[in-house]
């Protein structure tokens, strides 16, 4: 009997050893990130993987704690997930978080965090996992300048396409006397309004996203000077702050307001020697709010944009349609024309 207990004592041991063996093999030759950490953060040891990525032998890391190796914005985030394993509502976590190394470079990194306890549930110590996401991040942004270089050479094709349209309508126009506002001179104020978009979202810069506020500003430009009433000292304020707009939301906004500013400068000003045009805008709630106002001679009597028969605006009620748009005309001065529209399109 005393012969068999010491049998299985001895093969317990024998297990015992043979598996501490093994995870200290799987330790120094892993090629995860591997550190222990005591209970209360500081570095107990540290695989050889972990050095090379922290730019530091184990004596020094021992020196140091979670928190130190941690970047402070992500900081406050482990120490609170910390005391929660202290407390026995968590076992696991994982995150990602900017790690410093010992030469000072920062990392991107994921980090999962492993609870040890013992045989009653006591924490005795994390087992943490380190992988470095640098390559990742690289890829990520190397794949993101391609995506840009391609969609900025589709733009600037696309522009190059539109400009030759309004070239040959202008030819056109050229061969005939055309009137200012003449269905040919706006058919190109159109293409050009396209145009503007795509060549707005290239300088902009950010993916599929046109900068609103320059956008408006250039479109202005253009109709002010295809369309400045003649001796008229005209005034031009803007009032709008900056906003990212989708390019398939960018381009109706675009040809709305080119509607809006061309009818206005074709008609609310004639024989006036002085005029405002005002062009507003504020993003609240998820909503974008744009003002067209001036201080002209006003809308038409009876004119409704409701039910307003003109190409104009019909075309206004077409883009707004496609915004999810709401226009309210203001016949009383200054004639202002509002227009509210979702951020991002409803579903």
């Amino acid at each position: 009997m005393l012969t068999a207990d010491a049998a299985r004592r001895s093969s317990r041991v024998t297990g015992q050893e043979n598996g501490e063996q093994l995870f200290a093999i799987a330790w120094q030759h892993a090629m995860t990130a591997f550190a222990r950490i005591d209970v209360d953060g500081r570095i107990l040891g540290a695989n050889p993987c972990a050095c090379a990525l922290l730019g530091a032998a184990e004596p020094a890391l021992r020196k140091r704690t979670l928190l130190q190796l941690t970047h402070p914005e992500g900081g406050a985030c482990d120490e609170a997930l910390l005391k929660r394993m202290h407390t026995g509502e968590l076992d696991f976590y994982e995150a990602e978080r900017r790690i410093s190394r010992a030469d000072g470079l920062a990392l991107p990194v994921r980090v999962g965090v492993s609870a040890v306890r013992g045989p009653a549930g006591a924490l005795q110590s994390f087992l943490v996992q380190i992988q470095d996401l640098s390559a990742l991040r690289e890829s990520e942004a190397a794949r993101k300048a391609a995506r840009m270089l391609a969609l900025d050479e589709a733009r600037h094709r696309l522009t190059n396409t539109l400009q030759t349209l309004s070239g040959l309508l202008h030819l056109t126009a050229e061969s005939r006397p055309i009137e200012a506002g003449s269905p040919i001179e706006r058919a190109q104020e159109r293409i050009r309004t396209v145009a503007l978009v795509h060549e707005v979202a290239r300088v902009t810069g950010a993916e599929l996203g046109v900068d609103l506020k320059l956008l408006l500003t250039r479109i202005l430009d253009m109709q002010v000077s295809s369309h400045h009433p003649d001796d008229c000292a005209l005034q031009i304020e803007l009032d709008l702050e900056p906003h990212v707009l989708a390019l398939d939301r960018a381009l109706p906004l675009g040809l709305l307001a080119g509607e809006l500013l061309s009818n206005a400068l074709l008609h609310a000003f004639p024989g006036r020697r002085h005029g405002t045009l005002t062009v507003s805008g504020r993003a609240v709630d998820g909503l974008i709010t744009l003002r067209f106002a001036d201080d002209g001679i006003g809308l038409p009597d009876g004119c409704s944009l409701e039910t307003a028969r003109s190409l104009g605006f019909r075309l206004v009620r077409g883009f707004a349609g496609q915004l999810a748009a709401t226009v309210h005309a203001s016949h009383s001065a200054p004639t202002a024309i509002t227009v509210t529209f979702p951020q991002m399109p409803e579903d």
